[in-house]
């Protein structure tokens, strides 16, 4: 399994933006940081989908402040 690290910023307007420093351009936001991370775990299959060659098998989010 890979872990993947993932970055939790509150944005100084308001709600929260997600990126991972692992997968250039793969980022989300939302108004929650709930929200935020669900929207960035479909961003990370579309990712995934648009770089087939780097599809792991199982992906493990391990989410940081």
């Amino acid at each position: 399994m890979k872990t993947i690290r993932v970055m939790v910023k509150q944005d100084e307007g308001g709600g929260f933006y997600v990126y991972s420093p692992d997968l250039k351009g793969c980022v989300s936001q939302g108004d929650t940081e709930v929200e935020a991370l669900r929207n960035f775990a479909e961003a990370l299959e579309g990712w995934l989908a648009a770089k087939p060659e780097k599809q792991p098998r199982r992906v493990k989010m391990a989410a940081a402040r």
